[in-house]
């Protein structure tokens, strides 16, 4: 190879992977290249053993961002699931709510029909309206029938 004064022979140790991790040397006016052969070889290996570190440290900041992720999805699923169940009481609770509000008007109506003065007949129509509020306020109360209560709750909120 032949060199005029002008040119300048360089050598380059870098990775494609990692650009942080490179070095350079070059013929210069203090230094030939061919002096830093032991230099170039003592890189080579700082160079490998930096891009081994820097694929471990990625490989294990992935790692803790996927745990990281699992236990974030873990976190939502159980808040998810702790306000599905709490609808579900909440839902129960109106529903019982509902059949007692129904059950203290059926039993006031039934009451006072018996003390005010109303024909017979009227006083049959208020009683078979109480009769049906009273089935209705059981209809409605989740309290009345436990399993049927289990059952149209557990798929839809417990599991």
């Amino acid at each position: 190879m032949e060199l005029h004064a002008h040119e300048c022979l360089t050598l380059s140790l870098g990775s494609c992977e990692f650009p942080g991790i490179c070095h350079n040397w070059a013929d210069g006016k203090r230094r030939r290249l061919e002096d830093c052969l032991g230099e170039v070889l003592i890189a080579c290996e700082q160079i490998a053993a930096s891009v081994k570190q820097e694929r471990i440290s990625r490989t294990e900041a992935e790692v803790r961002r996927k745990e990281e992720e699992k236990r974030r999805m873990e976190e939502q699923m159980r808040k998810a699931e702790y306000e599905r169940k709490a609808k579900a009481v909440k839902e129960l609770a109106s529903a019982w709510q509902e059949s007692t509000l129904l059950r203290d008007f059926s039993e006031e109506l039934q009451v006072i029909a018996a003390k005010a003065d109303l024909p017979e007949e009227k006083k049959q129509e208020i009683l078979k309206m109480v009769e049906w509020s009273l089935r209705d306020a059981d209809y409605v109360n989740p309290l009345t029938d436990l399993n049927w209560t289990i059952e149209q709750f557990k798929d839809r909120y417990w599991y």
